[in-house]
């Protein structure tokens, strides 16, 4: 029994560390996406000013850009949604996610017709502003909601851990008691009969020496 509490224990810590891994990845995946959509804008607002926009800005601009559509699709893909699924607020994650896809891809095509051409256009550029108010506090709050989510994990686990030391304390205390108790109780009377039985052989010499010694008289 003791085993088995312990393998579940086990179990359970391997689960929480891999857990944390996955949400701590989840988590950085969101807050990136806020990075990114912040320097895609600041890049973007400067593309029409050559003497502000240098080819290095462009390249930047186009790895920013890259990583903003990669890791938005990563958040969506099933091995992390079905982990968001895990989380007590989970369905609320999921459908901000589904809220701001719209949001997302009209960020991404505006700015890939932008850096295409090289050139901003006005409506373009208010058309990614627009979009920026929208994406932003929605990103916000899901960092937020998953940063919430993981922490009512991490509590669920601790709890489990906690429940699970206290079932092995009982099992050691269930076991002293049914098994070690009983054999030291059983020690104890064996060592008790073996000191009657040693003080009864001692009494016997005594007298048998008093015998003897009285028929040598």
């Amino acid at each position: 029994l003791m085993a088995f509490v312990i393998f579940i224990r086990h179990f359970l810590v391997q689960e929480m560390v891999t857990h944390q891994k996955v949400d701590s990845r989840i988590i950085n995946l969101a807050g990136r996406q806020r990075m990114y959509s912040q320097r895609l804008t600041q890049f973007l607002l400067r593309i029409n000013d050559k003497k502000l926009f240098s080819d290095q800005d462009m390249l930047d601009c186009k790895q920013a850009l890259n990583g903003f559509s990669q890791d938005f699709q990563i958040l969506n893909s099933g091995t992390i949604r079905r982990e968001m699924e895990r989380m007590e607020n989970g369905k609320s994650i999921i459908s901000s996610f589904s809220g701001i896809q719209n949001t997302h891809d009209s960020i991404v095509s505006n700015s890939h017709q932008v850096l295409n051409s090289g050139f901003a256009k006005p409506e373009q550029i208010r058309k990614i502003i627009s979009d920026q108010k929208i994406f932003l506090p929605q990103m916000e709050k899901i960092v937020g909601e998953l940063e919430a989510g993981v922490r009512r994990k991490v509590e669920l686990m601790e709890t489990r851990n906690q429940w699970l030391t206290v079932a092995g304390i009982f099992v050691l205390i269930s076991i002293w008691f049914l098994v070690f108790q009983p054999i030291e109780e059983s020690s104890k009377e064996y060592v008790s009969e073996m000191e009657k039985k040693s003080q009864l052989l001692k009494e016997t010499n005594k007298e048998l020496y008093t015998i003897i010694q009285a028929l040598d008289k």
